[in-house]
Formats: structure tokens, C-alpha cells, sequence
């Protein structure tokens, strides 16, 4: 291997762990407001939580493979699972 093509080598690690890292911040972010509630909700409240899982599916979709469907199946059993657990 020479020494430019460990250099792009090493740049595309970098860029990987990077964006990696910038991924788990956003999600400690999400998570963060996710424990915060508006005092009055409403439907434009809903809508915006309908799109942001809607680009939560699409991105897992694309990392792991799994179709949106399938996702959004198991999304439906935990969900009952944790209902029936109440």
C-alpha cells in the first residue's frame, strides 16, 4: 500500500468516526427532548413527531438493511408489548 492510498484510507476512518460520533450526539440530543412535553399539544405537535420517526425509520432502514415496513412492524410490537406491560 502506498503512502497516499493509507492517507485516504486514514481520511475515510476519520470522516467515519467522525460522523459516527456526530450521530450518537444528535440521538443523546433526541433523547434529551424527547423527555420534554409542551404544555398545551396539539396536532402540529403529533405531525412533527410523525416526521421526525418517519426519518428515524428511513435512516435505520438505510443503515441496516431492513425494509421500512419491517421496521415499522417491530416498532408496533414493542409498542404493544410495552402497553400490555402497564
Amino acid at each position: 500500500m502506498t503512502n497516499a492510498e493509507n492517507k485516504k484510507e486514514q481520511t475515510a476512518a476519520q470522516a467515519y468516526q467522525n460522523a459516527k460520533f456526530d450521530i450518537a450526539s444528535l440521538l443523546d440530543r433526541i433523547g434529551q427532548e424527547l423527555e420534554q412535553t409542551p404544555e398545551k399539544l396539539h396536532w402540529g405537535h403529533a405531525g412533527d413527531m410523525m416526521h421526525l420517526r418517519q426519518n428515524l425509520i428511513e435512516a435505520l432502514s438505510e443503515m441496516t438493511g431492513f425494509t421500512e415496513h419491517a421496521i415499522r412492524e417491530t416498532l408496533e410490537d414493542i409498542r404493544t408489548d410495552a402497553q400490555n406491560q402497564k
